[in-house]
């Protein structure tokens, strides 16, 4: 009877070795889930910086960039940032002080987007505004992955 005893206490102690090992495996797959999600999470978050980071200096440059530079001279141009990113006061940088024949100055609207950005509600309203009044309102769509592989 005693060996029956204790063939009985280690068929119940390997059982919860055996038991632990797959509780801990089962847990420590979760925790790899959970980790997982974390840094893909984080992974996402970074590239989702990077692209807005690239975006804001992008709006930054863009009046020299060709794109631009089809539409307004560089001269022209005062960076706004928000809620619009440029005026453009055409034939500004052809103004001279004093001359009576300086050009008629009009005025024009700038919205840079980047990616696949869309105008925010606030900016349809500004250009429904500018439409109105016939003032100009450009939306330049720019491909800022053209600046990391220059052709």
């Amino acid at each position: 009877m005693d060996s029956d005893f204790y063939f009985g206490l280690a068929v119940g102690i390997v059982g919860i070795i055996v038991f632990y090992f797959i509780m801990k495996r089962s847990h420590d797959s979760e925790l790899d889930q959970i980790e997982y999600g974390y840094h893909k999470a984080l992974e996402n978050s970074k590239t989702s910086q990077r692209s807005s980071i690239k975006g804001k200096i992008y709006e930054q440059v863009a009046p020299i960039l060709p794109e631009f530079a089809k539409l307004h001279n560089f001269g022209d141009v005062r960076f706004l940032g928000s809620p619009i990113d440029f005026v453009v006061f055409k034939n500004m940088s052809q103004f001279k002080e004093g001359s009576k024949d300086n050009p008629e100055i009009e005025l024009a609207f700038v919205e840079i987007k980047t990616g696949s950005g869309e105008l925010s509600d606030l900016q349809k309203a500004i250009k429904k505004a500018c439409k109105s009044k016939e003032i100009p309102f450009d939306e330049i769509y720019a491909d800022i992955d053209s600046l990391n592989n220059p052709k």
